[in-house]
């Protein structure tokens, strides 16, 4: 949501270039290669907001690209629009769900450009996937399967190396091995949290 603008400031993502006007709502894809340039000599200034689009949010943007007649609402300041904002509470979880791991690979290999060594890559990723499922099947989200969760992810990610997925790229011209730990390997288990360390009265802790 641009604040403030100036015709000069041009906004490009996936191949398009266009120029957001002061006040407008733009909804784009940050995973697509973008990029923005203020020839201007006046400071812009974008409200950028991350969210999981939920059904309002497509009705929305449907209604938008079919060129439906919204009238915007405009609040007074101290005014808040009604119903409560509603945020982000559940992000990385103990253990990513198979149906999550599914979800990011599906994406991940669609994205994907033809390259020799994708066909080996796609089929340790379906092994990889099925390993997680299995493993899920026996342990759920527990941290008694946390140790099998992580030599998998671990002996995945070294194999996809050798098979060659640093050098299969994306459409956004990055590679896949690299989203993939970003995504997926580095996000799969959540670190355990960090334990206070006390000392008993009277004594210090080595330093």
């Amino acid at each position: 949501m641009p604040v403030i603008t100036n015709p000069e400031v041009l906004f490009t993502c996936g191949g398009e270039t266009v120029h957001m006007a002061a006040g407008e709502c733009w909804v784009f894809d940050s995973f697509r290669w973008h990029e923005v340039h203020n020839r201007g000599k006046e400071r812009r200034v974008h409200l950028v907001l991350d969210t999981v689009v939920s059904e309002r949010l497509w009705d929305m943007i449907d209604a938008a690209q079919g060129g439906a007649a919204i009238s915007p609402r405009t609040l007074s300041p101290g005014e808040t629009a009604e119903g409560p904002l509603l945020f982000e509470q559940f992000n990385a979880p103990q253990v990513m769900s198979p149906w999550e791991i599914r979800g990011h690979v599906a994406f991940l290999t669609g994205e994907a450009v033809p390259h020799p060594s994708l066909e080996p890559v796609l089929k340790r990723l379906d092994k990889f996937t099925d390993a997680w499922a299995a493993l899920w099947a026996q342990f759920g989200p527990s941290d008694q399967g946390v140790p099998a969760y992580r030599q998998l992810a671990g002996k995945t990610r070294a194999e996809l190396q050798s098979l060659g997925a640093g050098q299969v790229q994306l459409k956004n011209e990055l590679d896949l091995a690299f989203v993939l730990d970003q995504l997926v390997f580095t996000m799969a288990v959540a670190a355990p949290a960090a334990a206070p360390v006390r000392a008993a009265a009277g004594q210090r802790l080595a330093s």
